[in-house]
């Protein structure tokens, strides 16, 4: 597994996260939620990693690091909470891949 590098969008998309859980759930789910997860990753510890959620009104995205899609389903049943899709990443793109040659 490759560490992840959170970029300033990042962080922006992690506060928002914040802000939806505040304003629909109270500042107490957004912890709840997190500690849950936390707790699940230090015994899967270290088959998959937790970066960050999307979160929408509707759904929850969460971007892991993963040895495969079983530690995922794994750390979802131990935290309490649904992983009906799980998509594997094959590329990343972002306004620098127009300046890369390939």
């Amino acid at each position: 597994m490759k560490p992840a590098i959170l970029r300033p969008q990042a962080l922006r998309d992690q506060q928002g996260e914040v802000r939806y859980y505040r304003e629909k759930g109270g500042t107490r789910l957004a912890v709840e939620v997190a500690k849950a997860s936390n707790e699940a990753l230090d015994k899967l510890a270290p088959k998959v990693q937790w970066i960050h959620s999307y979160v929408t009104p509707s759904k929850t995205f969460c971007i892991y690091l993963a040895e495969n899609e079983d530690a995922i389903r794994k750390h979802a049943e131990l935290s309490g909470f649904p992983a009906n899709t799980i998509t594997p990443i094959t590329r990343v793109i972002d306004p620098t891949s127009a300046e890369r040659p390939y």
